[in-house]
């Protein structure tokens, strides 16, 4: 009977690690920040259209953000140089507590989605206006509550040495879609966002811990009755 619950447990998957993601989905939206160029700083909101035809709105925590920068080049220190004209991008300024009340969020206007990410930078290491921990990828719910968070610095950082206009995805793939806006937090900037509104079935934990429960309690009746 141990060995059984033993199988019945091992067979309960672990979710948690499935919902961050260094990958775009197949068949994702998508919006780059072509569609504003040459945008002055702003709070917003700014509404910006995905090549599906879906509203986003974005918005920053300061007023030195962007949602269709391309006037000048963004230094990354480390990791490098996003260059002036080279394309526009979405970004938000560093603060005097290192970026942690810096951030700019997407929110979906259209329908909520249950994946989303984009393609990131930062500066690496720490300074007066920005420090690197303070980066992460957060999922809000419709009242603006969070859904998910993770701090790049430890989920995955992003290393691109002196490189130009480099980048890499970071995002939040869940099993329903509930996610109503995404929130890049820190000084970072963004070159596209991607997001999808398809769901795949994942059994809840409750769902297997259940089964098990159920399978352990048969295997006991059933050596009673011995």
């Amino acid at each position: 009977m141990l060995r059984i619950i033993s199988l019945a447990i091992a067979l309960v998957p672990a979710i948690a690690s499935a919902t961050f993601t260094t990958q775009p989905t197949q068949g994702a939206k998508s919006i780059t920040f072509d569609e504003h160029p040459n945008q002055e700083v702003t709070l917003g909101p700014v509404t910006l259209t995905a090549d599906s035809g879906s509203l986003v709105s974005f918005t920053a925590t300061n007023q030195f953000g962007s949602a269709g920068f391309s006037g000048v080049g963004y230094g990354l220190g480390d990791n490098g140089t996003w260059l002036n004209g080279a394309y526009s991008f979405a970004w938000v300024n560093g603060s005097e507590d290192g970026g942690y009340s810096s951030g700019m969020t997407f929110t979906f206007m259209s329908a909520p989605v249950s994946f989303v990410g984009g393609l990131i930078n930062y500066i690496p290491g720490e300074g007066v206006y920005h420090d690197a921990r303070a980066v992460s990828i957060i999922a809000l719910d419709s009242n603006g509550g969070i859904i998910e968070s993770y701090g790049l610095e430890e989920a995955a950082p992003i290393r691109t040495p002196g490189q130009l206009n480099a980048g890499e995805f970071r995002g939040i793939s869940r099993s329903a879609a509930d996610i109503y806006a995404f929130r890049i937090q820190g000084a970072a900037v963004v070159r596209s966002i991607a997001f999808s509104s398809s769901t795949s079935p994942v059994p809840e934990p409750t769902t297997w811990a259940m089964f098990a429960c159920g399978l352990a309690g048969l295997c006991l009746i059933n050596r009673v009755k011995r």
